[in-house]
């Protein structure tokens, strides 16, 4: 009786533990010689990371004149032989969008990468400490009567 008590309350515990939300992470990356804007959903919160970069010489390459995502200008765009900006932002669910602006001198082009990684939700966390919980309780019980 013992047995099957311990393993009905080890089989909860382990349940309970489970994920309330399994977000995959959605990732892209991209290339182009004309400005763009790139959009993608996400039906999660999460961290939104990514790079733009570009190079540029009088004779050819790509002059960035201004990256913006979701509507914030990054302001840590380095202008000159080249270009390169990084950006970090926690978002909602919704629509996101890098808005890559400048000029192409002679077919020169940009490239970028982004990444979108879930964030754990709050119930997830609560059902992993009452899952722990329950399993520390029948562990405690377990010794006393042992």
């Amino acid at each position: 009786m013992r047995r099957h008590a311990l393993a009905l309350a080890t089989a909860i515990a382990l349940s309970c533990t489970g994920v309330a939300h399994a977000a995959d992470p959605v990732a892209g990356s991209f290339a182009s010689s004309i400005a763009q804007k790139i959009s993608f959903d996400i039906d999660f919160f999460g961290t939104l990371t990514g790079a733009v970069s570009a190079a540029a010489t009088p004779l050819s390459g790509f002059k960035i004149s201004s990256v913006t995502v979701n509507g914030v200008l990054l302001s840590d765009l380095v202008p000159g032989d080249s270009y390169f900006a990084e950006f970090t932002f926690d978002v909602a669910p919704g629509t996101m969008t890098i808005d890559i602006k400048g000029t192409s001198i002679k077919g020169g082009m940009y490239t970028g990468a982004f990444a979108v990684t879930p964030v754990p939700e709050p119930a997830t966390v609560g059902m992993a400490l009452a899952g722990l919980a329950l399993v520390g309780g029948v562990a405690a019980v377990r010794r006393r009567r042992g």
